[in-house]
């Protein structure tokens, strides 16, 4: 009964152990639901290392757990120790906090590896969760409203394009950065896919939105272009370059989706 102190308190006339604050427990004994992970797979090789790392210089920071013993944070800890090292026990710290999600962004928020849509993703979802605005979310997490409401803006960008691309093509914009996929929001999802698929810089990109103006008309929520404007030699050979790197794009894909086709053929 690891994870709990021989003395404790009588309850309806049994014995009731109390909880260790911190200590060792045995792994069997905590829940784990990777659903309320922010990141939802890990790597090998991220794995292993940090296996390495504690089986040369020991576990130097504990798991989290509540008091039922579910696991709140340290889900990579959770993973090298269990499943490569193959300790049957982890070092831990009981956490009790009002809402443990925020816990577990908290401490995700500080890692370096954590992928911009991951985390957009994860604090669209807390949001919704939490029921508060992007201030009061903000407050929170001791981050500006500002760097809130990019990232929940570029969660509803991802979502809004899902519907627009195959699997293989969302996996490929879920990997740009924040600040990248937000040069796009004035685009529909079809251009905004052409765009960030288009090998263009963000300045490019940056270049690309601002040369499309547009007006909505009354409560329609049309879109209609303005009269085009001008351009000059320069604007037009950078457009030129754009269409060519477009081309070198497409060409690229056609020839992976031939060698696709024959690799089927030959079966």
């Amino acid at each position: 009964m690891s994870g709990l102190k021989k003395t404790g308190y009588i309850e309806d006339g049994k014995f009731i152990y109390e909880k260790e604050k911190y200590g060792e427990i045995e792994i069997k004994e905590i829940k784990v639901d990777f659903k309320k992970n922010v990141r939802h797979s890990y790597s090998a090789q991220e794995l292993g290392e940090l296996a390495s790392s504690i089986k040369s210089q020991g576990q130097l920071q504990p798991i989290g757990i509540d008091e039922k013993d579910n696991l709140v944070y340290g889900f990579r800890r959770y993973k090298a120790i269990k499943e490569i090292l193959k300790q049957t026990k982890i070092k831990y710290v009981r956490v009790s906090f009002d809402n443990l999600d925020v816990v577990q962004l908290v401490e995700n928020i500080q890692r370096d590896d954590l992928k911009d849509y991951e985390l957009a993703s994860s604090l669209s979802k807390l949001k919704e969760e939490l029921k508060v605005s992007n201030k009061e979310l903000a407050l929170k997490l001791n981050k500006t409203e500002k760097w809130i409401e990019d990232k929940i803006k570029h969660s509803e960008l991802i979502k809004e394009t899902a519907s627009h691309v195959d699997v293989g093509t969302l996996e490929i914009l879920k990997q740009f950065p924040t600040s990248k996929v937000n040069e796009t929001r004035r685009l529909s999802p079809k251009e905004r896919v052409e765009v960030l698929t288009s090998g263009k810089t963000q300045k490019q990109i940056r270049n690309k939105v601002s040369s499309k103006s547009h007006v909505n008309v009354g409560n329609k929520n049309k879109t209609l272009a303005l009269q085009e404007r001008k351009y000059t030699k320069k604007q037009l050979e950078s457009q030129i370059s754009e269409i060519d790197s477009q081309i070198a794009t497409l060409t690229a894909k056609r020839k992976e989706i031939t060698k696709q086709i024959k690799a089927l053929s030959k079966k």
